[in-house]
């Protein structure tokens, strides 16, 4: 488990528990995903996380044949770890989603 895993843990695991917890378990599950990949590319700290390492992210997921409604769950998710750390502006958003009109 590395440095951005460990960090994301106990604030998600805050997040968990309220609500509906099949879906916050899901959602952590696919944070927690997200930090490990971004770990994988080099980043060492949340500071050093942006947009590149999201849309990589993206396209990974996109190589693994996901479906865009499966992608868009981690983008989700992506955006709740972005509040929960407190990092600054949103995350990029996945571009074959399907949205809401």
């Amino acid at each position: 488990m590395g440095r951005l895993v460990r960090e994301a843990l106990p604030v998600l695991h805050d997040y968990a528990r309220k609500g509906g917890k099949r879906s916050r378990k899901d959602q952590v599950k696919r944070a927690l995903r997200f930090a490990s990949f971004a770990e994988g590319l080099g980043a060492r700290a949340w500071e050093q996380v942006g947009k590149r390492h999201v849309v990589r992210f993206y396209r990974h997921l996109e190589a693994q044949d996901l479906s865009p409604s499966t992608i868009y769950r981690y983008e989700l998710a992506i955006r709740v770890l972005w509040q929960q750390l407190g990092l600054k502006g949103k995350p990029p958003p996945f571009h074959g989603a399907p949205r809401k009109q």
